[in-house]
């Protein structure tokens, strides 16, 4: 079986998404002292790191062309952008919806798009 081949910004703006979320990640993950000293809920740093790994597992769906990655990329961006309110974060909170937006433009390039080859 042939896989179809993505259109190079979606290959790098995936291969971002995974650098970066695995940075995010594991830095929220490991530190939780900063938390604390930061006087912030012991809650947040650990949604926003796993946030960081489920944005991984997105990149990763949407690479071998599944659908549900990107719907689970979304729901990550809302639920960061909600942390992120709560926690007082300023205009940069939205910086997640503008990643979700920028790889659902990047599926729009391409012949055949991208977005259509989700299945």
């Amino acid at each position: 079986m042939d896989q179809p081949r993505r259109h190079g910004c979606l290959s790098v703006w995936l291969v971002l998404i995974i650098f970066v979320n695995t940075l995010v990640g594991v830095f929220y993950l490991s530190a939780g002292a900063l938390a604390e000293a930061a006087d912030l809920p012991g809650w947040a740093f650990p949604v926003l790191g796993a946030a960081g790994f489920l944005n991984v597992l997105s990149a990763f769906a949407i690479w071998r062309w599944r659908r549900w990655g990107f719907w689970l990329f979304v729901s990550t961006s809302v639920t960061v952008l909600v942390v992120n309110l709560t926690l007082g974060v300023g205009p940069q909170a939205v910086l997640g919806l503008i990643s979700a937006l920028v790889l659902y433009a990047a599926l729009q390039l391409g012949s055949p798009r991208g977005w259509d080859r989700l299945r």
